[in-house]
């Protein structure tokens, strides 16, 4: 059990790095996460007409091609045309497709070294549509049940080592079930 507990905490920790430092970033904007214009793209894409805005933008999310994730608070519908982003790892997509001739019309954007931090925050969440993130992803995930798994045998250790009386077992198990509880709607949620 003791080795469980030091692998699991090794395979966890490098995730608890990046996490935190990835969510300072991604909240704070400690460095510059500016965008620089590259290049515009007007493409004829005809997909059919769909009166759900989201449904639209994934469809012609999959015709583009684009490797990234649609926030769905960026998704808008006006009278003719639909505009959205397509956020990817390296670069920003700003699409606006008009209805009536069909024509989807792409700004591209690169994006600075500091917001892959950011997008790593994202992507252990969401995924990036890249095998490159959705490698992350799993890992991610496994990490946090291995760090579960950490917490757990932690205390039990600590539960073993410290426990005399069967007050301090009542307190011991309470605190555990309180702990794991607010692990568990951490993760489910």
């Amino acid at each position: 059990m003791f080795w469980t507990h030091i692998y699991c905490g090794l395979y966890a920790t490098p995730l608890l790095l990046v996490a935190g430092f990835t969510a300072l970033q991604y909240q704070h904007h400690f460095f510059s996460d500016d965008k620089h214009y590259m290049s515009e793209n007007v493409q004829y894409i005809s997909v059919s007409q769909d009166s759900n805005p989201k449904n639209m933008a994934f469809l012609l999310k999959q015709r583009l091609a684009y490797v990234g994730y649609m926030p769905e608070w960026d998704i808008k519908k006006y009278n003719d045309t639909l505009s959205f982003n397509i956020i990817g790892p390296w670069k920003e997509y700003k699409i606006t497709y008009t209805y009536t001739n069909n024509m989807a019309h792409t700004n591209i954007y690169r994006k600075q070294p500091a917001n892959l931090l950011a997008n790593l925050h994202e992507a252990s969440i969401s995924g990036l549509d890249s095998w490159s993130t959705d490698l992350y992803k799993y890992y991610a995930n496994t990490a946090i049940v291995a760090a579960f798994i950490t917490i757990c045998i932690s205390i039990y250790f600590w539960a073993k080592k410290s426990i005399k009386t069967r007050n301090d077992a009542y307190i011991a198990i309470a605190s555990a079930i309180f702990t794991i509880g607010i692990i568990l709607t951490v993760i489910v949620t």
